[in-house]
């Protein structure tokens, strides 16, 4: 029963990429890479992120998505709330592309997070969406290196322990740590998807102690 789930999934992963890759490829679902599009925001390697939602805010921004030269956000977090970080596509998808002028849905981030928030914290979590409403689930392709491709990719300065839950979410909770009101917190981590879209956010929230 296990190898039928297994080959299952893997029959509907392949269904899903060759459909999106389809999607992608056609004329009306090519990045528009214009000034007055909507993937607006501040640009590094082959995507744009944004602070539209709000909640906190993009400072400095670097890099181009590798391993040897991530994308390097720096942001001030001001809300506890969660937040949402857009992360639109602008150039043309081809998830076979290794480098180059193409979004191939593999993405090394480094958050450099100031808490601006006026309480200190115990944890950090970020997730994964493909609908901001929903949460990712394997059929999307989405996901933190859930596949392990580079078992090292995920780390922080300030939290000693980072826990990964796959299905029905895809996020990570940075803890083990405690970052005080003014310090600054370095989390990194490995966004792959194997099924690019042209747009997907990372909802992020910082916790509080409890009492």
């Amino acid at each position: 029963m296990c190898r039928l789930t297994t080959i299952f999934l893997s029959i509907l992963l392949t269904a899903c990429f060759i459909t999106r890759l389809a999607m992608a490829q056609s004329p009306q679902n090519q990045v528009d890479t214009s000034p007055s599009s909507k993937a607006s925001g501040w640009t590094a390697g082959a995507y744009a992120f944004s602070d539209q939602l709000g909640g906190f805010k993009i400072r400095k921004i670097s890099g181009k998505g590798t391993r040897k030269n991530p994308i390097i956000i720096h942001q001030d977090m001001v809300s506890v709330a969660p937040t949402t970080l857009v992360i639109r596509a602008t150039r043309a998808i081809n998830p076979w592309a290794l480098k180059g002028n193409h979004a191939n849905g593999f993405v090394h981030i480094h958050l450099v997070t100031n808490n601006r928030t006026g309480a200190a914290w115990v944890a950090y979590k970020v997730e994964l969406r493909e609908d901001p409403e929903r949460p990712s689930d394997y059929g999307d392709g989405l996901s933190f290196d859930q596949r392990s491709y580079e078992s090292d990719a995920v780390r922080s300065n300030r939290f000693s322990d980072a826990r990964l839950d796959f299905e029905p979410y895809d996020r990570i909770v940075f803890e083990q740590g405690f970052v005080n009101p003014a310090e600054t917190v370095s989390m990194e981590f490995l966004v792959t998807d194997f099924t690019p879209t042209t747009i997907f956010y990372i909802v992020q929230q910082p916790r509080i102690p409890a009492s």
